[in-house]
């Protein structure tokens, strides 16, 4: 099991299923999705299933595009390179979500380019150990997708 501690050091941490609903719905259902940052394919086979085109071909994504056209990014990028991923994003000038932890929102090097995104807070915690003790409040820095709206995932049903 993946530790708290293993999360500080260690940038490869899969995307659980509970922190890609809230996102679902303001996706596009005719959208090209390029996943950044695929790792081990979790993120990329929950789009898929929901029905979506998703590139997730293993380049240097903050340098290299991929050659298959894409209309949205949808990823959960390396923490300790968010600034560089929030930068790239609104860079290229496409429509964007990234999950990040809420803390994002203060950290200097990221907040020059926060200025145009629109937010997507999360109701819980995500439990990214699969420990059942969550500790990171995490939200989904999008652009284009929200319609320039700071949104609070409500509870299923209200």
């Amino acid at each position: 099991m993946i530790t708290v501690r293993d999360m500080a050091t260690n940038d490869e941490i899969w995307t659980p299923l509970e922190a890609v609903w809230p996102l679902l719905p303001h996706l596009p259902k005719e959208a090209i999705i390029w996943e950044m940052c695929p790792g081990a394919g979790k993120l990329v086979k929950y789009l898929r299933h929901e029905g979506w085109i998703v590139i997730n071909k293993k380049i240097d994504s903050l340098v290299q595009l991929p050659y298959q056209p894409f209309n949205i990014i949808v990823t959960n990028p390396p923490w300790s390179k968010k600034h560089l991923f929030i930068q790239r994003c609104v860079e290229l000038q496409k429509p964007f979500g990234l999950l990040l932890p809420v803390r994002t929102l203060g950290v200097a090097r990221c907040q020059n380019w926060l200025t145009t995104c629109d937010f997507l807070f999360l109701r819980k915690r995500v439990d990214f150990t699969g420990g059942g003790a969550p500790y990171e409040a995490c939200i989904w820095v999008t652009k284009g997708l929200l319609n320039g709206r700071v949104v609070f995932e409500k509870e299923i049903g209200t």
